[in-house]
């Protein structure tokens, strides 16, 4: 018998992603997550304007707005974010590492990507899919 009692759990849901590219050689991620009831939690960051700079400015957006939703009570420091080629597919695996309540945690996740346009949100998914687990939230 299910306790109805129990208090809901629901997780971050993606909203958007915006990899904005400069002439100067730079770029901007911005990524914004969702809770139920419309709560929103953005993280923006600069990076390079390369294949590596893109995926780190990616997840390290990912990683403000995961801070942002947990306020602070996880704190995530990235470990790397690569994108591999597999099968004439990009495959982008990332590794997030962090500390709640005194607990280390380390967190992995990756993320197939249908097009090649698609591997700096490749970044965004796979840290999503390696954090959807730890983060919850009780309503």
């Amino acid at each position: 018998m299910v306790d109805l009692s129990e208090p809901k759990r629901e997780r971050l849901h993606f909203e958007s992603f915006i990899l904005e590219e400069f002439q100067t050689g730079r770029c901007t991620a911005r990524v914004r997550f969702g809770w139920e009831g419309g709560v929103i939690y953005a993280g923006e960051a600069e990076g390079i304007r390369t294949r590596e700079g893109q995926l780190r400015a990616a997840a390290h957006a990912t990683l403000q707005a995961l801070g942002a939703a947990t306020n602070g009570s996880l704190n995530l420091e990235l470990v790397g974010v690569k994108a591999v080629r597999v099968f004439d597919t990009w495959v982008i695996i990332a590794a997030a590492r962090g500390e709640s309540d005194g607990e280390a945690v380390r967190l992995t996740g990756s993320f197939t990507c249908e097009e090649d346009g698609e591997v700096a949100k490749g970044a965004v998914m796979a840290l999503m899919n390696a954090t959807n687990r730890v983060l919850t939230i009780e309503s």
